[in-house]
């Protein structure tokens, strides 16, 4: 799962989860500025930039992956997002308030559909 930011025609900052039910990778593709990607992150409720790479809080990413389009994600789907949260406890990539850390990967494109 990737979450995906990008403003829309009207300046609007639009912050969607891609892939949601892959639960074996997770980063950010942005396709605005850092600044921009930090109060957009913010906005949504999704998180924050810190050191360069974007922590992203569980409870945002749980609620984008229920609200996907067409049930988009399989029965098994918690299961397999608590695995990838205790993967990233074991790997460091959690911070003290639960956090996720996720790579930003520059984007001009929106996600795919």
């Amino acid at each position: 799962m990737y979450v995906h930011v990008r403003r829309d025609v009207g300046g609007r900052c639009q912050v969607t989860l891609a892939e949601p039910d892959d639960c074996t990778r997770l980063h950010v593709s942005s396709a605005v500025s850092a600044q921009d990607l930090d109060g957009c992150l913010a906005a949504a409720g999704m998180g924050r930039l810190h050191a360069g790479h974007a922590l992203l809080h569980p409870e945002g990413l749980r609620r984008l992956a229920e609200a996907a389009p067409g049930g988009a994600v399989a029965a098994d789907w918690a299961d397999r997002f608590e695995e990838m949260l205790r993967y990233a406890a074991a790997k460091g990539w959690l911070a003290p308030d639960g956090s996720v850390q996720a790579h930003v990967e520059p984007s001009a494109e929106a996600p795919p559909s």
